[in-house]
C-alpha cells in the first residue's frame, strides 16, 4: 500500500483565500505611469487676419465678426482739397509682440442720396500713435446704391506688447452744383461699416493667435486623463464672439464616449481649454492620441494646431476598486478559488472519504459462498424425484 502524504492543514485555507483577495487588491491600486509624449505642431505662418470697424465713428478695430442691424453708418460731407474726418478705429492693447509683414487690404462702403463724383478715401495707419502708411483708394461716383472700395498694398511693421494699430478714413469729393445756388455745395455721403454684407474693414497679414497644446495631466491618483490646450490672442478679444474646437482623436479600436465638454477659463497665460476622459469606463488603450485646437474669429478661417502625443494609459483604478474592469477580476477569482477547494479536497481526501474506505473493506471480507446446483430429475423415477433444495449451503 502506497503510503499518503501529510495531509493539508485545515486551518490554512481561511488565510489563502484572504491573502488572495488582499494581493488582488494591492496589484489594482497600483498606478502606471503615462509615457512621455512628444509634440509635433510645427511653426505657424502669418495669414490674413480681417478687422472690423465697430461701435461708433471713434470706435473699435475688433477681429471679431460684426453683424448689425441696422448697419451702423457715419454722414460725411468732401471736397476736393480738405479732408474730411470719417472715423477713427483703433484696437485693444496686443498682449504680446505681433509681426505685421505681407498684403495689406481695405474695403469701405458707402452710399449717396444726392451723388457725388471723383469721390475717394484715404487710410492712414498709425502704430502706437505714429503714422506708419498713407494709402488711396481709387476715385469713383457714388450713387444711391452702396459703393465699395477697394484698395490694395503691402504693409511691414512691428507692434510690440501693450500697442496699438489704428486706422483713419477720411473723404474727398467734387463739389456739387445746385441749380439756383450761386456756391458749390459739399458732397454729401453716408459711410457703411459693422454690418454683415456691409462691412468696412481692414486686412493685415500677421499671427495674432498662438496655440499650446502640453502633454496630458495624470498625476497618478486620479481616475480621468485630462487633455488641454492654451490659447493666446494677440487684441484681447472676447473668447464669447470667437469659434473654438477642441477634439481628440484616439488610437484605432479606441472608445471614448465618456469625454466631458469642453472647460473654459482665462488665465494671464492665455485662455485655457480643457476635455477629461474616464479612461476606466472606456477600457482605453495605449496609443498615439491626436490634440487638435482649432480656433476662429468670425468661423471662416481657422487657427489650428494639432500634437500626437503617446500615452500607455493605465489600466487599473487607483482609488476606486469599482471602476475597475471586472471581467478579468472575476475569472481570476473563480479560477484560484476553484484552485483553493481542489488543492484542500485532495490534501484531505483520506479524511473526507475513511468511511466509504471502510464500508467497502468490510463488505469484501470473509470467504464467497457458492450454491449448490439444482438436482436433475430422474427418467426411472417417473417424474417424482424430490426437487432440489433451495437453501445454499456453505463450504
Amino acid at each position: 500500500m502506497k503510503t499518503p502524504g501529510p495531509a493539508f492543514p485545515r486551518r490554512l485555507v481561511p488565510i489563502l483565500i484572504i491573502f488572495y483577495f488582499l494581493s488582488t487588491m494591492l496589484f489594482t491600486a497600483i498606478p502606471q505611469s503615462l509615457a512621455e509624449g512628444h509634440r509635433s505642431d510645427g511653426a505657424p505662418e502669418r495669414v490674413p487676419v480681417n478687422l472690423n470697424f465697430d461701435a461708433g465713428a471713434m470706435g473699435d478695430l475688433v477681429p471679431s465678426s460684426v453683424a448689425k442691424d441696422p448697419v451702423e453708418q457715419v454722414q460725411a460731407l468732401g471736397n476736393p482739397i480738405t479732408p474730411y474726418l470719417v472715423g477713427r478705429w483703433t484696437t485693444n492693447q496686443v498682449k504680446f509682440p505681433l509681426s505685421v509683414y505681407g498684403p495689406f487690404s481695405c474695403t469701405l462702403w458707402a452710399e449717396s442720396q444726392k451723388g457725388a463724383k471723383n469721390a475717394y478715401f484715404v487710410v492712414e495707419i498709425t502704430k502706437g500713435g505714429a503714422q506708419v502708411a498713407t494709402i488711396n483708394t481709387s476715385r469713383q461716383a457714388i450713387g444711391t446704391n452702396p459703393t465699395r472700395f477697394e484698395l490694395a498694398d503691402t504693409l511691414n511693421i512691428e507692434l510690440d506688447t501693450g500697442e496699438t494699430l489704428t486706422v483713419t478714413v477720411n473723404f474727398y469729393a467734387d463739389l456739387n452744383v445746385v441749380a439756383g445756388t450761386i456756391f458749390p455745395q459739399p458732397a454729401q455721403i453716408t459711410f457703411l461699416y459693422g454690418g454683415a454684407q456691409y462691412a468696412s474693414k481692414i486686412s493685415i497679414t500677421t499671427l495674432p493667435i498662438v496655440i499650446e497644446i502640453p502633454r496630458p495631466e495624470f498625476d497618478g491618483s486620479s481616475e480621468v486623463i485630462s487633455f488641454s490646450a492654451t490659447v493666446k490672442e494677440a487684441f484681447d478679444t472676447d473668447p464669447a464672439k470667437m469659434n473654438y474646437s477642441l477634439t481628440i482623436t484616439p488610437p484605432v479600436d479606441c472608445n471614448m464616449k465618456t469625454l466631458s465638454e469642453v472647460d473654459t477659463h482665462e488665465t494671464d497665460e492665455g485662455t485655457i481649454f480643457s476635455v477629461d476622459w474616464d479612461y476606466l469606463k472606456d477600457k482605453g488603450k495605449d496609443g498615439d492620441y491626436k490634440i487638435t485646437m482649432a480656433v476662429s474669429y468670425d468661423g471662416n478661417f481657422s487657427f489650428t494646431n494639432s500634437s500626437k502625443i503617446y500615452i500607455e494609459v493605465p489600466h487599473k483604478s487607483v482609488t476606486n476598486l469599482n471602476e475597475t474592469p471586472k471581467q478579468p477580476l472575476i475569472i481570476g477569482s473563480a479560477g484560484i478559488g476553484v484552485l483553493l477547494v481542489g488543492l484542500t479536497v485532495y490534501f484531505n481526501r483520506r479524511t473526507l472519504f475513511k468511511k466509504r474506505y471502510a464500508s467497502t473493506k468490510s463488505k469484501a471480507s470473509g470467504k464467497p459462498r457458492q450454491a449448490v446446483p439444482k438436482q436433475k430429475i430422474s427418467a426411472k423415477t417417473g417424474g417424482n424425484a424430490q426437487e432440489p433444495s433451495e437453501v445454499e449451503e456453505e463450504t
